[in-house]
C-alpha cells in the first residue's frame, strides 16, 4: 500500500525565494494543445516519415496536495518541497489518470518550475513557470498508423 501511494504521488520541491511561485495548496490548470507532430508510416513506400497531426488535446491536470517536507537539493543541501498528488482528466473521458512518475524525476525550483507526469497511456511534462506542457504519446513499434509516436504542445491556464 506503501508503495502504491509513493509511486502515485509528484514531489515537487520548492526554492526558498518569495518569487517560487507554488503554495502548499491545491491548484487545478486546464491544458489545450496548440501543436502536435510525429511519424507517420506511408504504406506505399513502407518507411516512416514525418508529420503533422491536428492538435485536439483538452485536459484538466488536478495538484492535490499531501504534505511538507525537506529534502536534499542536487548539492546536498536541505531545501523545502511540497508533495501532491496528480491527475489527469481529458476532457472527453471521466477517468482521471493518476501520474506514476517517481518522485525523483521531478524538479521544481525558484527557476525551474517543471515536473513529469508519467501515465499509464502517455509521458506530460509541464512548466508552470510559463504554463506550457508537452505530451509523448508511446510507439508499439509495428508499421501501421494504428499507434503513431507524436509530441504534443499546449498552454495550461490556472482554473482554480
Amino acid at each position: 500500500m506503501i508503495n502504491r501511494m509513493l509511486i502515485s504521488m509528484v514531489v515537487l520541491s520548492i526554492a526558498t525565494s518569495a518569487h517560487a511561485g507554488i503554495a502548499p495548496k491545491d491548484a487545478s490548470y486546464f491544458c489545450v494543445a496548440e501543436i502536435a507532430g510525429g511519424l507517420r508510416y506511408n504504406e506505399r513506400t513502407k518507411k516512416w516519415e514525418g508529420a503533422t497531426f491536428k492538435p485536439d488535446a483538452k485536459f484538466v491536470m488536478r495538484m492535490k496536495h499531501l504534505r511538507s517536507e525537506t529534502r536534499k537539493d542536487s548539492r546536498g543541501k536541505d531545501e523545502p518541497a511540497q508533495v501532491f498528488d496528480v491527475t489527469i482528466t481529458p476532457e472527453r473521458g471521466r477517468v482521471a489518470e493518476t501520474c506514476l512518475t517517481p518522485d525523483v524525476s521531478v524538479v521544481f525550483s525558484s527557476d525551474r518550475m517543471r515536473f513529469r507526469c508519467l501515465g499509464v497511456r502517455h509521458d506530460y511534462r509541464f512548466n508552470l513557470e510559463n504554463n506550457r506542457f508537452l505530451l509523448f504519446g508511446f510507439f508499439d513499434g509495428t508499421d501501421d498508423n494504428e499507434n503513431t509516436p507524436a509530441v504534443t504542445g499546449g498552454v495550461c491556464a490556472k482554473i482554480d
